[in-house]
Order: structure tokens, then sequence, then C-alpha cells
């Protein structure tokens, strides 16, 4: 690396743009970076926060190849740097200079920025050629005395310590250190995103990032980041990186993926996509050129083709029941964790986009979005066919072969290289051809209206005529997820004549606009029951058939609904008879830690250290201990996770309610764990009444009084509706 020099006044001009330090994640951001372009194989920080006399110091050590006296004096001026060599007094403007930045940073701006943005940094650094360190002192844009030599042995590389970090900008550091007192959940993730951004590239550098804090009286000292793979043995190109992700974020974030190369004349893209989904879209990275891509229209394009993917393969893509990455048989979200790396042509716009080396958009980027919806689609073949082998099917189309792990297709110009396809050069064809992106999917997604199309012109037979339901939006704001509506409203207008409704049935006739509501059950006349499975009643002049199956498991639903919310308004807690461990990543406790109460509130409680449940509401410990306990844990996190993000409401043990409300259980179920209105729902199922059951006259009575009592009565647990008109009597 050459000296560290002032840039041209033209040049200068175009980058100027003043880094803007806002968070503890931008320092360590540039300070990493730094690291990184001074090509070292360690890098260290420390993170000093004293509460009690409210100081933020921070301390930073790397390896790399260090800086000489001379670079020394002029460190962290502005618009000084030494990946940028230009001629000093050229006006001109020749930003060709850029084509050869390989670098993070090249403004001169950022140590500049971090000087002002502190009261003191000392800087001691030792070079190649030189046996001593050399030390220097800087107060905001001057610097303390001279460059002098550093007294102690110290290693080739550079050290840099950080006193009074913001106290230049008084309000946000106060607001900072409020948010690290209170939780460092969220400056946590970030630093270790800002991480994992600068060694996209170099993913073997070691780096350790600890935390010191100065709380009732006593210094503690915890991780919060240990990350880098100096040894490990890269078997399939992109593997370190999959692996990088893991280590920085937590070895469960997606421990099992599958790596897509595909490549297109001048444009390269290599990505790894988890098979398992995270609870939010906060694992889905893209870079250009090794600098991160930022642009929502992007990773909205990109979730939109996972959701595709999803309803294309259906059931072949859910997983199974007992991992722990689902929930009931199904994935309880459907966020892809991916990492994709595009090369493209040099571009200087993608380069000057953010001193935050962040670029925001690129013409290039129609380019990109095809290449990533072949790279999704190739994911999802290889990912289905590895789970119909797990199950002993073989696809028809499949043929094992042995070839090479990685396997290279050419088609039209476009090779994709695929970790364990296993796939016939013919399907690679058929699924990498040049077919114009915007045509991708619709022979196996029909549009809306074709569907409706296709309803209204077929002919069908009497059997499935059916009349449509309208809903009558009378809730209120805050409502449950039992909860469409609590009146239906029933049209008896179908897409077909009345003459050939009367030639059906001379008992149809045409009413429109028969409001039932919950009030209308009382008038209810039950004629008798249908095949063991209905509920025959007459109101006014129509004959409604109740679904008994349905009504009663509605019945049953709110009932355990109000009995759980009601358990947890009196705190009555469940023992676990069993002791029950569990096992959280750091930052997910964190997070525990912090809604502890509202856990508390819903019956989920913990030993002192975190590492057993001790209470949990006895439907859910029944449910959970028949399928896999992970599923708890992994119910718990995504609570947590939805009241971090505001979600859901926290609760108070305190918490009361109105007495003269008998519906005001209803605005608790929204905000509960959905782990808990799973089990509900699933319980409420297999505790009412089946069909095939037969009902005497008092049964069928209290159903039909039970359910005149419900908030929602006329849909089951599920949704489906629980009552079918079947005809008015004239």
């Amino acid at each position: 690396m050459s000296r560290i020099q002032k840039l041209c006044s033209g040049i200068c001009t175009t980058l100027q743009s003043q880094v803007k330090l806002n968070s503890l994640s931008d320092v360590v951001r540039e300070l990493v970076q730094n690291g990184v372009d001074a090509d070292s194989s360690s890098i260290s920080i420390k993170v000093y926060v004293n509460y009690f006399e409210n100081s933020i110091e921070l301390s930073y050590s790397d390896d790399g190849i260090g800086m000489d006296p001379e670079t020394l004096e002029v460190f962290g001026k502005r618009n000084y740097t030494s990946k940028l060599t230009t001629e000093l007094n050229s006006e001109n403007l020749d930003l060709s200079v850029l084509s050869d930045v390989h670098t993070f940073g090249f403004r001169g701006e950022a140590m500049n920025s971090l000087r002002k943005l502190c009261d003191t940094v000392i800087v001691i650094s030792r070079t190649v050629g030189y046996n001593n360190a050399f030390k220097a002192i800087f107060k905001s844009d001057e610097m303390i005395g001279d460059v002098v030599r550093h007294p102690f042995v110290f290693p080739r590389g550079t050290s840099i310590k950080v006193l009074g970090l913001f106290d230049s900008v008084v309000i946000r550091k106060k607001l900072l250190l409020e948010q690290l007192k209170d939780s460092w959940i969220t400056d946590t993730f970030e630093i270790r995103k800002e991480v994992f951004n600068s060694m996209i590239d170099k993913p073997r550098i070691k780096i350790n990032i600890e935390r010191v804090e100065f709380k009732n009286g006593k210094w503690t000292s915890k991780k919060v980041l240990t990350s880098g793979l100096p040894r490990y043995t890269e078997c399939v190109p992109f593997q370190l990186q999959m692996k990088l992700l893991n280590l920085t974020f937590g070895g469960s974030i997606s421990e099992n993926y599958e790596i897509c190369k595909v490549e297109y004349q001048g444009y390269k893209l290599k990505i790894g996509i988890g098979t398992t989904v995270s609870q939010s879209k906060k694992f889905q990275f893209a870079y250009i050129n090794g600098r991160p891509l930022v642009n929502q229209e992007f990773f909205k394009f990109v979730n939109i083709l996972f959701q595709k993917g999803y309803e294309k393969w259906g059931t072949t893509v859910k997983y199974d029941a007992n991992k722990p990455s689902s929930m009931y048989g199904r994935p309880y979200s459907v966020n892809p964790i991916f990492v994709a790396y595009f090369n493209l042509p040099f571009e200087v716009d993608d380069l000057i986009q953010d001193p935050k080396k962040y670029c925001y958009n690129t013409k290039h980027l129609p380019i990109l979005q095809r290449m990533l919806s072949k790279s999704v689609d190739i994911y999802f073949e290889i990912f289905c066919n590895h789970k119909i082998r797990e199950n002993g099917e073989y696809h028809s189309e499949y043929i094992p072969v042995k070839k090479q792990k990685i396997q290279h297709h050419y088609i039209s110009d476009m090779k994709a290289d695929i970790r364990k396809l296993n796939l016939k050069d013919s399907e690679a064809e058929r699924r990498l051809s040049n077919e114009d992106i915007h045509t991708m999917g619709k022979n196996v997604v029909f549009e809306s209206g074709e569907i409706q199309e296709g309803l209204t012109s077929r002919s069908m037979s009497p059997k499935t005529r059916g009349t449509m339901l309208a809903i009558d939006e009378t809730k209120p704001a805050e409502a449950c997820e039992c909860e469409n509506t609590r009146n239906i409203e029933i049209n008896s207008q179908v897409p077909y004549s009345q003459k050939d409704l009367k030639n059906t049935s001379k008992f149809f006739s045409r009413q429109d606009n028969l409001m039932i509501t919950r009030e209308s059950i009382k008038q209810f006349k039950i004629v008798g029951q249908v095949e063991s499975k209905f509920i025959l009643v007459k109101f006014r002049n129509m004959l409604i058939g109740m679904d008994q199956h349905a009504s009663d498991e509605r019945i049953n639903l709110e009932k355990t609904y109000q009995s759980l919310i009601q358990k947890s308004i009196d705190q009555v807690y469940h023992q676990v008879n069993e002791v029950r461990r569990v096992s959280f990543h750091p930052s997910d406790l964190e997070l525990i830690k912090r809604y502890e109460d509202t856990l508390k509130f819903w019956g989920i409680m913990f030993d002192p250290e975190f590492t057993k449940i001790t209470h949990l509401p006895e439907l859910v410990y029944r449910k959970v201990s028949k399928l896999d306990f992970r599923l708890l844990e992994k119910g718990i996190i995504e609570f947590v996770y939805n009241l971090h993000n505001s979600e859901k409401r926290e609760m108070k043990l305190s918490e009361k309610h109105q007495n003269d409300d008998r519906f005001w259980w209803v605005t608790y179920i929204t905000h509960m764990p959905a782990l808990y209105r799973e089990t509900i729902k699933s319980y409420s199922c297999r505790q009412s009444i089946m069909f095939g059951e037969q009902l005497t006259r008092k049964e069928m009575e209290l159903i039909i009084t039970r359910l005149e009592a419900c908030y929602q009565p006329f849909e089951c647990a599920h949704g489906r509706p629980s009552l079918y008109p079947i005809c008015t009597l004239l």
C-alpha cells in the first residue's frame, strides 16, 4: 500500500460526501474495513461503556501492513488516502483512476470523521522496515505534539485508542447510552451485519469484538462477535461465505444450504440459499463487486420469486412436522435466507453512490434479476429432488448419475455451476432456457381473472352449485385471528339463471341480502340431523344446514382461548413435571430476557440461567412434548421477535380486564404466541363432535345455545364457514 497523500481537487469535488458515523456499528464498520484494506489477518475491537460516567471508549488493533512516521502525520486528514493515487495539483476530473480501486475506502473521509466525533484518538503503528512502532495523538483536526517513537515492543500492525466517543454530539451520545443500557440487541446485530459485509471477500480474517460495561459498580465483559475462518478448507466455491454467515450470526441460522453459480456473458452470480426459513428478512444479502446492494425493489423481487416457488412446488418443499424449523408440518414463515454475490463490469456510478460503500441502484439490475430468478428455479429443483430421495421416492424425470460435485451446463451463453445437482442435462436446459423473465411461471400460476372466467363460464352440475357469502365487516378494529365476522350476509344470487335453479328444485327462490347476526341464532328452529353431519335449522323462511363439527369446534376454540387468557390474567402457572433443557443463541437470549415479563404473562418461565423451561401452559406442554421440544424454542424466538418488531403488544403482569365486556378476551388473542394459537386450534378440532356422531335433540339445542354466546359463531377454528343456506321456502 502506498503512503497517505492528498487527492487532487477535481477528484475531491466529485467524491465529496462527508462520512457520517451515526452509530456504534458505523464506527466499527470503518475500523474493520480499514483493517481489511490493510491486509490484516486478525482484527480485535473492545468497546468500553461506563454508564456511571456516561463515557464510551474503544480500542482497536490489527496485524496489517501498518504505517510509517510520515504517514502517521497525516492520518485522519480529510481527503488524504493511501488507496488512490492522483496528481496533487490536477484540476481535471479523471475518474478513470477509480477503476483501480480494490479497497473499501478511497475518499479519505472515514478517519477524519472519527477524529471529529471523539475527544482524543491515539494511534500506534509499526510497518515493515522499522524496528520500533510510532505514536501520534489527535484531537479533532489537530495533532498534539509530534509523531514519537513508541518505547515498548510492538508487533507489526496498527492500534487505535478512541477516547470520548460521540463526545462532540451530546444528544446522540445520550441516546446511544440509553439504548445500550436497555439492550444491546439492535447494536449487536448491526455490528455483525457490518462485519459480515466487510468480510464477504476475505472470510478468512479472524475478527474478535468484545463489549466491556461498567454497571452496578463492576466491570463485566461479553463477546459480541467472534468470526473468521483462517484454517477452513473450502470444498465448494462460496462455501466459505456461507460458513461465515453461520459463524457471524449464529450456527443455527442456516446450517444446511445449496450453492448455485450462474454466468451470463460478462456477469457472474454465486449464491448460497438456506434450506430453512427465518422469522424476518434480516438474513438476506446481495453484493455487487464486493459492495452491499441495498435496493428494496431488488429484495422485493427476490422474495416474490421464492413465494412463487413455494406455491409452485407445493407440499414438496414443506418440512416434516418433527423438524424444529417447522410448525405443525409447515414453515411458520417464508422468508428465505440467502447470500448473492454478483461480479459485474466496472461502473463508476456503482462505486461512489454512498460513503458507507453501499450500492443503492445499478443500471444492470434487470440482468441481475434475471440471473437470480434462474438460480432460484434451480434451487427448488435441487431441494425438491433431495426431499424426494430422503422420503424414498423418485421423481419420474430423476436419473441418478455419477458426476463431479460441481456440474457445468452451457446453454445459450448461460452456464450454471450447481452443487449436487444430479439431474439430466435436458432438465437443466429446460430450467436455464433464455425465456423472458416476465413470462416465467405463467404455466403454473393462474391469473385470478382467468380463474373467475373459467368458473362463471363452466357448466356445473346442481350438486356443485351453491350460494355466495358476503362478509359484513362490522368487527372491532382490534380483533383476533378467529375473527372474520360476527354477522353473515346470505346472498342467494348465483351465476346461473333463475330458470335453471327452478329446474333443479321448486323450493329455490330469489331472496337477496338476508342478514344473519349472532342474535338471529335465537330464532333458529331445529328440523333435525342430516346424515349425522349437519343440523338442519329453519330461520324465517330459509332452511340452513349447520356443520356440527365446525360449530362445536368454534365453541371449544373460544372456550379454550378464554380459559388460557383468564389464567394468564390471574397468573395461574403450570409447572412442568419433566425437566426440559433449552438452548438459545446469545442474541435471542437477550431478547428473551428483555421480554421476560411478557413471556411470564403467557405462562412461559425459565430457571435463573435460562437453560430450562420450568413453567408452561399445560395444553401447550402436552402438544410440544408429543412433537419435538425444539418446536417450542422456535416458537419462543418467533414470539420475542414479534414483540421486538412491535407486531405484538408487551403484557404487564398487572393486566386487568373490564368486567362489563363479555368479549374482553378477544383483543388478547392476536397478541399471544402463534404457537399457542396453532395448538388451541388443533386441540379444539380434536375435542369437537365429529362427522358420523348422532345427536339427540337436546344436544343439538345445546350447540345452538352455546354458539349464540360465541364472538364469531359462523366459522370454524380454521376460518371455514359453519352455515350453509340450502333453500328458501315459498
